[in-house]
């Protein structure tokens, strides 16, 4: 599913740079890690959906910091589906990542 422009955060300055079926690379103007939590935050508001931190590399070399986010509806620390036995859990094995 392609990423379209009225999804992406419109108080920072977002770029694509490349897309295909899967995939859509782009650049936008963040500066520090409260930027990227308020990219998160709208736009997680914009495509009603939920993110996760999975991973988080707050001082690196050759990015400043890096996150790495999971759809809250990731088989990632959730039950498998074959023993959710009350019927609750969110685990639809969703692989979209940010």
């Amino acid at each position: 599913m392609a990423l379209q422009n009225s999804e992406l955060p419109s108080s920072f300055e977002n770029e694509v740079i490349q897309t295909d079926s899967e995939n859509t690379i782009l650049r936008s103007n963040l500066k520090n890690i409260s930027d990227v939590k308020a990219w998160i935050a709208e736009y997680g508001r914009n495509t009603n959906t939920k993110w996760n931190l999975r991973h988080s590399n707050p001082s690196g070399v050759r990015f400043l910091c890096s996150h790495k986010y999971v759809c809250h509806h990731s088989s990632f620390n959730k039950v498998p589906s074959s023993q959710n036995k009350r019927g609750i859990s969110k685990n639809l094995n969703c692989a979209a990542t940010i």
